[in-house]
């Protein structure tokens, strides 16, 4: 399949040359895996390979296919589905648990502790070591409470920051791709990457605030996932941040044109490619000299060329500075050679002759200094990250990011920590990337269910109707007379023999084992549960639920928590090798940010929720509802419990029943208004109240005095007393002195 590239005809691009021997040794270290992605694919489409079919057919009857790979591996990504697309996410910033402080934090401390020793002292009063003791001990938990108020907020915001980036990559429609490839592959892959595009925006003008249509260029992050069939590891990889690895992508022409004005990609390299591209054959010619590249004979079979697209290799991993040294001489373009070095536009240059060329230059005045020196090789070295190709030494490994198109690397940069590419596997191999498939693991029993289903069907059809035997001798034709068996059909025989007149033909009934083969094939497809970890029931067959324990509701609840053990690796390793990594790749490009504001960074863990979801998801959502009836049930715990714990209490109740939160209930900040209004009314009402106190204290002062007589003291004070308990409604239900003592003996003296 895959053609070594010492068959080729290389040009002197090193760096393109080292690549595709990297690839051929990764596409022969790939050779097995190969085989069970192909086979996996076939498994998945209900298919047979060519052989198989073509044996079926050399023997005759049924060709039937019974897709319980396909089965298994859709109703597990509905239930991986289920349980990662709920409404909480399935990954979760929080601050790193830290209880030190930092030092300048202590000497806070310890000078709030001087200072309030100070001021007790000026006081007169004395504080000892154990009240400063006590007193550091107080503000400590204060200044702890308080950092860990403001990294919780931080990472709530943060967790907002991340999850906008997701929604707007489109990692949802990735992650469906993604889970689609984990069930029946050895492994599934995605990865992020940043592009920068045209987005419409609509804004409004600062000064007249006309609204109008904009065009903004936007970097933003795109999840995409990457077909197993295109992924080369090493051989030995465990992870695809480790070792050199090669994946196979495409590029049309008009990409490949857009990209000549780009940082870090070689113009003079893609209009060579280009330029191969325009003298090649058309698509599928056998005599196309560019099908003796391997990725593209990846991609005949796929049948993806006749889009007019050019198979490329992107390449992570590690390589020598000697070949980046040479690349970057190959990079300079022959506008950059006729501006520096006008008498020699010569392109490519080797690394000699790059130094003695930027010699001239310096000394013909193009560059006077060192820091001109610089920026010729600024300009002249295309990797990315490398200012200055002095830096890079001959003997050492850098890791790199580059894009090879046949013979023509187009673009190398220094590579990041992380290659934004993630992994993971139904059943994990610890010892390799690939480890096994739904279509791995159901192999044989895929092959047993298809041999008992094509055995059923073929009975099936010989036991339908009678075989017929026919006695040629004793069966006497009229000419032209067909020999065909019909209702009423006379049959003239022959009357010699020893036994007289024969029958024309006998009827012989093929035995229909059609029942045993079905309970045969009822047993592999029990196996197929045990072996995938994916009951039937799983999938609403209502037949596994008439007998046994899946008889009841409670019996099924248990069936399938039982099954959820094993349901749990795959989510396991999601967590691991997706989840984690990626959001911790996305927390770091955040703190890295400068637009990101400081109030949403900090010290943060990433961890994936994924499996103890599954495990506690339902438990926990039915002993918050328990709690959430106790504390309307309790009026201690009402008193215990602060009044926005609640409130947080019943929008998390709320949410877990799908309903919608901001509708039903009051936010945290609705609520906070609510109160420090109602506190403001309360105030006001205390204040009029000791008015009214006031003015009844008066009355009474009056009365003693003998200012205004006992009626015109009680009329006043009948007066007051509708106002006493309008105050009384207001402080929310506490009794105000006088009030209703003062209301019964108006009462009384009326009554009098």
């Amino acid at each position: 399949m895959f053609d070594s590239p010492e068959n080729l005809n290389l040009n002197p691009d090193e760096l393109a040359a080292f690549i595709r021997r990297v690839y051929d040794a990764n596409a022969r270290a790939r050779a097995a895996v190969t085989d069970r992605l192909l086979r996996a694919k076939l498994a998945f489409d209900a298919q047979y390979s060519p052989d198989e079919l073509a044996y079926i057919h050399s023997v005759g009857g049924s060709d039937s296919y019974y897709p319980i790979t396909k089965i298994k591996c859709t109703t597990g990504a509905a239930w991986i589905r289920k349980i990662l697309g709920g409404s909480e996410k399935p990954w979760a910033i929080e601050p790193t648990p830290d209880p030190d402080l930092s030092d300048p934090l202590v000497q806070q401390i310890v000078q709030a502790t001087m200072a309030e020793m100070q001021r007790i002292t000026a006081m007169g009063l004395q504080m000892t070591p154990d009240d400063a003791y006590e007193y550091a001990r107080d503000v400590r938990e204060l200044m702890v409470q308080y950092r860990n108020e403001r990294a919780a907020d931080a990472a709530k915001e943060m967790e907002r920051l991340i999850e906008d980036e997701l929604v707007d990559g489109g990692f949802k429609s990735a992650f469906n791709e993604f889970l689609a490839d984990l069930l029946p592959y050895p492994a599934a892959f995605l990865r992020c990457v940043k592009r920068i595009e045209h987005v419409s925006m609509v804004e409004s003008a600062e000064d007249s605030g006309a609204v109008r249509l904009v065009e903004k260029e936007v970097e933003r992050y795109r999840f995409e996932r990457i077909s197993p069939l295109h992924v080369f590891p090493a051989a030995g990889q465990k992870k695809v941040d480790d070792g050199n690895l090669v994946i196979v992508s495409l590029y049309s022409l008009s990409e490949l044109g857009k990209l000549a004005g780009v940082s870090g990609y070689n113009a003079t390299e893609i209009a060579a490619v280009i330029a191969e591209n325009s003298s090649a054959a058309e698509p599928g010619d056998e005599t196309d000299p560019l099908a003796a590249y391997p990725e593209a004979k990846l991609f005949d079979q796929e049948q993806y060329r006749q889009n007019g697209k050019i198979a490329a290799l992107e390449f992570y991993g590690a390589v020598p500075g000697r070949l980046l040294k040479s690349w970057c001489v190959r990079s300079m373009s022959p506008v950059q050679a006729a501006e520096f070095y006008p008498d020699s536009p010569q392109v490519p240059l080797s690394p000699e002759e790059f130094e003695q060329k930027l010699q001239q230059a310096a000394a013909e005045g193009i560059a006077q200094s060192e820091e001109d020196a610089a920026a010729v090789k600024v300009r002249i070295a295309g990797v990315d990250g490398v200012e200055d190709i002095d830096q890079l030494e001959d003997l050492k490994f850098y890791e790199v990011y580059a894009v090879v198109v046949r013979n023509h690397c187009i673009y190398c940069s220094l590579s990041a920590a992380s290659r934004y590419i993630y992994s993971a596997s139904y059943r994990a191999n610890i010892d390799s990337i690939w480890g096994e498939g739904i279509a791995d693991l159901l192999h044989h029993v895929q092959r047993s269910v298809n041999s008992l289903m094509r055995s059923r069907n073929n009975n099936l059809a010989l036991a339908g109707a009678p075989q017929v035997i026919i006695n040629t001798d004793a069966v006497r034709l009229k000419p032209g007379e067909p020999l065909q068996i019909t209702p009423f059909k006379q049959w003239f025989v022959s009357g010699s023999g020893y036994y007289g007149a024969q029958k024309p033909f006998e009827l012989m009934q093929i035995p229909d084992v059609s029942d045993s083969l079905s309970r045969e094939l009822e047993k592999e497809l029990v196996f197929a549960d045990r072996i995938s970890g994916i009951p039937e029931y799983s999938q609403g067959v209502s037949k596994g639920a008439e007998n046994g324990a899946a008889g009841t509701a409670s019996g099924l609840s248990m069936l399938l928590d039982a099954a959820s053990n094993q349901i749990k690796d795959p989510i396991n390793n999601i967590d691991e090798g997706l989840y984690e990594p990626l959001i911790r790749d996305l927390y770091y490009d955040k703190i890295n940010d400068p637009e990101v504001p400081n109030s949403a960074k900090g010290d943060f863990k990433i961890h994936a929720r994924g499996a103890i979801g599954l495990a506690f998801k339902e438990q926990s959502q039915i002993r918050r509802r328990e709690f959430f009836s106790l504390v309307l049930q309790s009026p201690l715990l009402q008193q215990i419990l602060k009044p926005e714990g609640i409130v947080a209490l019943t929008r998390e109740v709320v949410r877990t029943l799908d309903m919608p939160v901001n509708d039903i209930v009051t936010s945290e900040t609705e609520f906070a208004a609510q109160q420090q209004q109602l506190q403001l009314q309360q105030q006001a009402a205390a204040a009029q109240s000791d008015e009214l106190q006031a003015a009844i204290q008066q009355i009474d002062e009056q009365l003693a005095a003998g200012q205004i007589s006992p009626q015109e003291a009680d009329r006043a004070k009948r007066a007051l007393a509708g106002e006493i308990q309008a105050a009384q409604r207001q402080q929310g239900g506490q009794p105000v002195p006088g009030g209703p003592e003062m209301q019964r003996q108006a009462t009384r003296e009326d009554a009098r």
